[in-house]
């Protein structure tokens, strides 16, 4: 899921997320047109995912569901209008 994330970041904003720590996207995130509840969506998301990969903490089941609606909620907010997109 973070996987899809940053690539969606590194699409979205043009930099490169998938090599970027969870504190240098919370860095480059603040300089663009991000709601606050956007941002705080995407970094609960991420910050999640680094317990699990280096504290090993197992997520309930759901934890996973909710991630993933955060996900999507997060792509939804933050996705250029279609009027920009042309």
């Amino acid at each position: 899921l973070t996987d899809i994330l940053r690539q969606y970041l590194e699409y979205r904003f043009n930099w490169n997320a998938l090599e970027s720590t969870t504190e240098e996207i919370e860095e480059n995130i603040s300089g663009y047109d991000v709601t606050v509840s956007s941002k705080e969506i995407l970094l609960s998301i991420l910050k999640s995912a680094d317990f699990v990969k280096f504290a090993k903490k197992l997520p309930l089941p759901n934890e996973n569901m909710k991630a993933m609606e955060n996900a999507i909620a997060f792509i939804d907010s933050t996705k250029p209008s279609e009027a920009s997109a042309q």
